[in-house]
């Protein structure tokens, strides 16, 4: 067993672009300003150097994915109580973007943000193959080592070395919201929250009129309010009297 020193400390460029052609709107990580967050939504580093790439450490990535280290025990089902550095995991690091945050306009300039998750139960290994020269070619005075060619080498393999390598596989994806002020929308949003309002109203009259115990007062409340017209339809008293008596009455 091998293990590469130091696998946290790698650094990694990362360069990346959007681009929207309905809404017009390009941004690269040279254009924008980014951050990187934890799993409870906490920065954890800025981005915003317009002259260079977005430089990420593997510790970086472990830290949002919420692993302390490659040491942790790992959860693969042939796991065997081996650690992530022995086993290999999977992380899932998403790219959003937005510029749909709270302003004036509804749009802001476009940002960025990277989260990363691991993927549970879910090892990785690259098997690599090697095929080795055979005994009858290291020791054939025929065919002298320093001159056997790629093709005898490989035409007459009967050994081969299985590595299998263990790491961290990183896949990146890329998602967002964005959005343009559109005076279209707007219009269709006023119109249908004045159409809400004006089914909320027709709605309150119809349980009003149709379906409440007084209904025939609030009837006559609705459509008239004139003095010695509008009537105590009180399921109680069972007995008329005009609107100035039945206030009166309350009143007291």
């Amino acid at each position: 067993q091998y293990y590469s020193q130091h696998p946290e400390r790698v650094d990694m460029k990362v360069e990346h672009s959007v681009h929207s052609r309905d809404l017009l709107l390009t941004g690269t990580q040279r254009t924008m300003t980014g951050y990187l967050e934890d799993q409870e939504g906490r920065v954890i580093r800025e981005f915003g150097d317009l002259e260079h790439a977005d430089r990420l450490s593997l510790d970086d990535l472990l830290m949002a994915a919420g692993l302390t280290s490659l040491d942790e025990m790992s959860d693969s089902p042939n796991g065997n109580g081996k650690s992530f550095r022995r086993k290999g995991c999977l992380l899932l690091v998403t790219l959003f973007y937005e510029n749909t945050l709270s302003s004036w306009w509804g749009t802001t300039p476009l940002r960025y943000r990277y989260t990363v998750e691991r993927v549970p139960y879910t090892p990785y290994r690259v098997e690599e193959v090697i095929p080795m020269v055979t005994p009858s070619l290291l020791f054939s005075s025929t065919v002298p080592l320093n001159t056997a060619t790629a093709h005898d080498r490989y035409t007459n393999v009967q050994h081969r070395l299985l590595r299998k390598r263990y790491g961290v596989h990183l896949k990146f994806v890329q998602g967002g919201s964005l959005g343009v002020f559109s005076i279209t929308c707007l219009l269709q949003c006023l119109a249908t929250s004045m159409s809400l309002i004006t089914l909320i109203t027709t709605i309150g009259d119809i349980i009003a009129l149709y379906l409440l115990p007084q209904s025939g007062f609030y009837r006559e409340v609705i459509y008239g309010m004139q003095d010695g017209d509008i009537v105590d339809h009180s399921v109680a008293s069972g007995s008329k009297h005009s609107l100035v008596e039945w206030v009166n009455k309350k009143e007291e």
